[in-house]
């Protein structure tokens, strides 16, 4: 996840509405020929764009999006085969910027999540408390389908 945003480095000419191209760079993803990275960005009114990320170096995706200077974003990532998803993130929050810099940490909470819609869950920001109560959440569900099915 990308560091806090220093005030002093906030670029003074672009005003709080104004439209900036984000360069989205996630970091440690490898997928297999045949899949793709793909990034999720919605907003709190739950307006979201969904875009293929092109690979940089061997462990390094990146990608651009069109957003409003310092507009409070949800991102997610995964990876995916068609419509099957492989691994996928929690979605962390960023502030509008330049430019992001994400770490890849898939878990089984984030494909979970990536499976609905944005938005379906608590439109409440993705804080460290509420990404242990999801987890939590859907690790009981996953056990509970483990157990029942037998996978």
């Amino acid at each position: 996840m990308s560091k806090k945003g220093n005030p002093l480095f906030v670029d003074s000419t672009k005003f709080h509405g104004d439209t900036i191209t984000m360069r989205v760079e996630l970091d440690g993803a490898m997928p297999y020929p045949d899949e793709e990275v793909v990034m999720r960005v919605w907003d709190d009114q739950g307006l979201f764009e969904e875009l293929e990320l092109r690979q940089k170096e061997e462990s390094v995706m990146v990608g651009s999006v069109t957003l409003k200077h310092q507009q409070k974003v949800q991102i997610q990532f995964a990876i995916c085969q068609g419509e099957s998803v492989h691994g996928a993130m929690l979605p962390v929050t960023e502030s509008a910027s330049y430019m992001c810099s994400v770490r890849w940490d898939p878990c089984s909470a984030g494909r979970a999540y990536w499976m609905r819609a944005p938005g379906v869950k608590a439109k409440a920001d993705f804080n460290e408390e509420s990404r242990r109560n999801y987890a939590a959440e859907e690790g009981t569900l996953v056990a509970t389908l483990i157990n029942k099915w037998g996978f």
